[in-house]
């Protein structure tokens, strides 16, 4: 089996990420949020605009994605073995924007 590159953190990759309310899932990009030990925090993907994501990406095309896209800022976890290839990363604008947005106080 082909080694993979390291994850690393802001990285967009495709992974394989399962549903929260079947048992299924399906390949999709995600952002590298943070490695633990055994698994994978990441931030999905999705196409833009989207119900289920929390921002908007400015820069999508020069991060490597096909179309507008959006991130949903709630990380999920996925294994290491999930990840199937690279396939950009984030611009500077993006990463901060996100960092940002991570930062502030949640509305309950």
């Amino acid at each position: 089996m082909k080694e993979l590159p390291p994850k690393i953190k802001w990285d967009i990759w495709y992974a394989y990420v399962k549903y929260e309310d079947i048992a299924d899932g399906k390949i999709r990009p995600v952002i590298i949020a943070e490695d633990k030990a055994f698994v994978l925090e990441v931030l999905p993907v999705y196409g833009a605009p989207s119900d289920n994501a929390d921002y908007e990406l400015w820069d999508w095309a020069d991060a490597g994605l096909a179309k507008p896209s959006a991130v949903k800022l709630s990380p999920i976890s996925v294994q290491p073995s999930d990840f199937e290839r690279r396939i950009g990363r984030l611009s500077i604008i993006d990463i901060r924007k996100i960092i940002k947005l991570l930062a502030a106080p949640k509305i309950i």
